[in-house]
């Protein structure tokens, strides 16, 4: 809806006024300097802003009483018109948008364009005799852009913020309990899951024990060499992550989401084929629900973050980060130009604000120490090592109930040990690796958030 209504006489019926139509160009610039500031859906100007079609009474009246000001563009022969017209038949729409504007009570500005005398208040037809005692502005040609900029000044008064920022979600006040507490569930889960099949009457044979150890084995080697070349190839990474961060959101949803998905669903579904089962329509109903129930899931889960993604300012906290954010702001002011528009200019220093929240957050994780990353407390970073840990827990327990169960020699129980140390010793290299990684990418992205708040003040500071 206009903020920002527009009244001028375009033509003149007064035979002395018949040529005069000067302050024709005045009004023009000055509607689309207002635009540019204010936006094209805040300025109304009849002319330029009805659509074909239109019943202009209607419509008139339709964007005057959405009017936040109305702005009485007084030129030369404004007067003389207004006071011919009155003898006329037929209504006077100059005069017509200023009565009602002051019988709705909407705000009025005069604009007397060079030298034109304001009219007096004995001057005016009755009905509009109170526009004398509104503000008046002096617009002049020859110092047209610091006086529009003085009368943007004085408009932004009356004309409110069409964009608001969205509401920031409180943080959660962290739990000192959560990390040692996820520790805990996964240790208990790690000794009592194997322990059941030894304490409840059914032996367990060497196979089922090797069964219940060997992938987790596996799987913390494999992640733990998978993490060293992550690391050893971090800066290669972390240009493709820049690639990456420049996708469109329904790019990057098929290029990454997808593979991971039919990944994720693909690897359930086989592991659930796999099990053991009397009933052969068993296993193939328990695998096909809980194929369609990972597939489900993923796609829910890939529906909310491509929502995430396409809302307009982004966060922060969008999929890809602080990253994936600021190439999706680059991309709209290149699709917007400059000057930026008042509502842009509001969104771009909202979206600054949340860049020095990520910068100061991204310099705290950079600057924690081992200790601190590793005993964090966050929920999910709790869960993750807690993971972790359980890839270890299983195989040692595994290990260590087999030489109790089958009373094992004393060099069977030093090469228990000696692979319960080299999976702790994993366990500490992949805890390095982490830190080590998580330190150096948290400072690399710190200082890009930190360039990109300078490039976006210059921007706002033009």
């Amino acid at each position: 809806m206009p903020g920002i209504f527009v009244n001028y006489r375009r033509v003149f019926l007064h035979t002395s006024q018949n040529s005069d139509h000067s302050h024709a160009y005045l009004v023009e610039a000055l509607a689309d300097r207002l635009r540019r500031h204010f936006g094209d859906d805040d300025v109304f100007l009849d002319v330029e802003s009805l659509s074909v079609g239109d019943v202009y009474p209607e419509r008139l009246r339709h964007h005057l009483a959405n009017a936040e000001v109305l702005l009485v563009v007084i030129g030369g022969g404004w007067l003389e018109e207004t006071r011919h017209r009155m003898g006329l038949a037929g209504k006077d729409w100059v005069r017509f948008e200023i009565a009602e504007a002051l019988r709705n009570s909407i705000p009025i500005v005069q604009v007397v364009l060079d030298d034109v005398v304001l009219p007096a208040a004995g001057q005016l037809p009755e009905d509009i005799q109170e526009m004398a005692m509104r503000q008046v502005f002096q617009l002049r040609g020859g110092r047209f852009a610091g006086e529009v900029s003085r009368l943007i000044a004085l408009l932004q008064q009356h004309v409110g913020p069409k964009w608001q920022p969205p509401p920031i979600a409180p943080q959660a006040k962290p739990s000192r309990w959560r990390v040692p507490a996820a520790h805990a569930l996964t240790l208990a889960l790690a000794l009592v899951l194997p322990s059941v099949a030894l304490f409840s009457g059914r032996r367990p044979s060497q196979q089922a024990l090797i069964d219940v150890s060997h992938w987790p084995a596996l799987g913390f080697v494999v992640a733990t060499m998978v993490f060293a070349a992550i690391y050893r190839w971090r800066r290669r990474l972390d240009d493709l992550q820049r690639i990456t961060a420049e996708l469109p959101p329904a790019v990057s949803l098929v290029l990454l989401d997808v593979p991971f998905t039919l990944g994720l669903v693909g690897t359930g579904t086989i592991m659930m084929a796999q099990m053991e089962f009397n009933d052969p329509d068993e296993r193939a109903v328990l695998t096909f629900v809980g194929g369609t129930t990972l597939l489900l899931g993923a796609i829910a889960i890939s529906v909310y973050y491509y929502n995430k993604m396409t809302v307009w300012p982004p966060d922060i906290d969008i999929p890809g980060g602080p990253r994936t954010a600021i190439a999706r702001v680059r991309q709209r002011l290149e699709l917007w130009g400059t000057p930026l528009n008042r509502t842009q200019r509001d969104q771009i220093q909202w979206f600054r604000s949340r860049l020095a929240v990520a910068a100061d957050n991204l310099r705290q994780e950079a600057l924690r120490t081992r200790r601190e990353r590793l005993w964090r407390p966050s929920l999910v970073r709790g869960l993750a090592v807690g993971l972790m840990l359980y890839l270890v827990y299983v195989p040692l327990t595994g290990i260590f109930l087999w030489d109790i169960q089958q009373r094992s020699s004393a060099a069977e129980l030093i090469v228990g040990v000696a692979v319960i140390a080299l999976f702790i010793a994993l366990g500490v290299i992949f805890l390095e690796l982490v830190h080590r990684f998580l330190r150096w990418e948290k400072t690399e992205i710190a200082t890009e958030v930190t360039r990109e708040m300078d490039r976006l003040d210059n921007l706002l500071n033009s």
